[in-house]
């Protein structure tokens, strides 16, 4: 492991980062709880049920401890607070959310302070986002010359017009991920029409149009839909537009996942409106 870090986000004010790198004054060494994976599996008739509940580990940590450190002291006042506000441990840019149960403190001297974290991994599968890629969206007109800007048209008529170059149609996968399979965050901006997009087979829509200035954001992580305002704060829950057909592998489910095995997702059949498209990462080891 090359970098693990705490973060924690408030519902007010900036995050906080506690890197466990030694770096500021704390260092985790190999964080050897946090490997491996321990899903559970029961049998229902014929079938595997193969789930992936909450899995309690130790994290041992050496705080660097002279005179004048507050190391110790952000280290249990992040670990506490992680009992009502949202925190999420990194490593090496996979991440989980995470509850700080418990710092027990097993030695101090005048310059190290050793303690060991009780951890509870929330969710039992790790997430790494991927790049921003932008799907479809009415094609504007491209202008070339800067004297069209003042009115001036080009000497030459001719049977078409310049236009930007068509949107893209694939969403980039990276392979060297090694996920487990792909999560899709998804934001459609103003619309006059309910957008939707579809790809393997599964249609990603929500049934309602975007008012201008209004956009609506998918998030697979944490089962939302929401609508805002641009430079506005504040949410609202649009929940109830989101197509979730029978669930997933349905064919038409809102936070359907994809296979993470091909460098390219196909999209087809996407409406006319601006979407964004962010692939989110996922297994169950690190």
């Amino acid at each position: 492991m090359e970098h693990i870090k705490l973060v924690q986000t408030p519902t007010e004010g900036d995050a906080r980062e506690l890197s466990l790198d030694g770096d500021m004054g704390v260092y985790a060494e190999e964080a050897v709880g946090l490997r491996g994976y321990s899903p559970t599996v029961s049998l229902k008739g014929r079938h595997r049920i193969v789930s992936t509940p909450p899995r309690d580990i130790e994290l041992p940590v050496k705080l660097r401890t002279p005179a004048g450190s507050t190391a110790y002291e952000t280290l249990c006042d992040i670990c506490s607070n992680s009992l009502n506000t949202p925190t999420r441990i990194e490593v090496d840019g996979w991440s989980q959310d995470i509850v700080v149960t418990a710092a027990d403190v097993r030695s101090v001297t005048p310059t190290i302070r050793e303690v060991t974290l009780g951890i509870t991994l929330c969710t039992g599968y790790w997430y790494r986002l991927g790049e921003t890629q932008r799907i479809g969206g009415s094609r504007e007109p491209f202008i070339v010359f800067p004297y069209m800007n003042a009115g001036l048209d080009y000497p030459h008529d001719y049977p078409y017009d310049y236009m930007s170059p068509p949107a893209p149609t694939t969403v980039a996968i990276d392979t060297t991920q090694r996920g487990d399979d792909v999560l899709l965050r998804i934001v459609w901006y103003a619309a006059d029409e309910p957008p939707s997009l579809t790809i393997n087979g599964n249609t990603y829509a929500y049934n309602h149009t975007i008012p201008s200035d209004d956009y609506v954001t998918v998030d697979p992580l944490m089962h939302t839909v929401t609508r805002r305002t641009l430079n506005t704060e504040g949410a609202t829950n649009t929940l109830r537009y989101a197509e979730r057909g029978g669930g997933v592998n349905s064919g038409r489910y809102i936070f359907q996942p994809q296979t993470a095995a091909e460098p390219k997702l196909e999209v087809v059949a996407c409406t006319p409106s601006l979407v964004d498209i962010t692939p989110i990462y996922r297994r169950i080891w690190l």
